[in-house]
């Protein structure tokens, strides 16, 4: 690997780390933030996300040094086959960013519920599972856990979309007695 991809590898996580404790700080001085309950709820999910990237990002940076280490180590700076050929894994990653866009614009039309129904099926299709009985049970046991983890347990008001997909979902809803 050469020195300006190791560099921009060991930099982002880095990066991401800074990010994290600047908005961790930014949270912590806002009063409307610490006026909200800090458990389960709207306010714990902010600190909760930013935790869990600042663990993750802190995890990469720390395996990161390491790779370097041991390539210096060792007196090379490549990985030990080479270069690994590219086979459509930058194009996938691309189409999944797109997807997660998509995914994002699409709840305010589509309401949560929906969009993330669609979102799943298009996610497992992509990852190349074909068995409809798998996509459809995934994207259903998925999407219900995610209505009741964020609009039952966590009390946040998802986005319902606009009509005829706000009756929708107010129907469905009501049939898995979440309101």
């Amino acid at each position: 690997m050469t020195s300006s991809k190791r560099l921009i590898r060991t930099a982002f996580p880095l990066s991401m780390l800074l990010a994290c404790a600047f908005l961790w700080t930014h949270i912590a001085s806002n009063p409307a933030m610490l006026n909200v309950p800090n458990a389960v709820g709207p306010g714990g999910w902010p600190k909760a996300m930013l935790a869990g990237l600042a663990f993750f990002s802190l995890l990469a940076f720390l395996v990161e040094l390491n790779n370097w280490r041991i390539s210096a180590r060792d007196g090379n700076d490549t990985t030990q086959n080479g270069e690994k050929a590219n086979n459509g894994s930058a194009v996938m990653a691309i189409a999944g960013v797109g997807v997660i866009l998509i995914y994002g614009f699409a709840i305010p039309y589509l309401g949560f519920a929906l969009a993330t129904f669609l979102f799943i099926v298009t996610w497992c299709l992509m990852g190349q599972i074909r068995s409809p009985i798998t996509i459809s049970l995934v994207s259903i046991i998925g999407t219900i856990v995610l209505l009741y983890m964020f609009v039952a347990l966590a009390k946040m008001p998802l986005n319902r979309g606009v009509e005829p997909f706000n009756q929708w979902t107010i129907s469905l809803y009501r049939v898995l007695r979440i309101y």
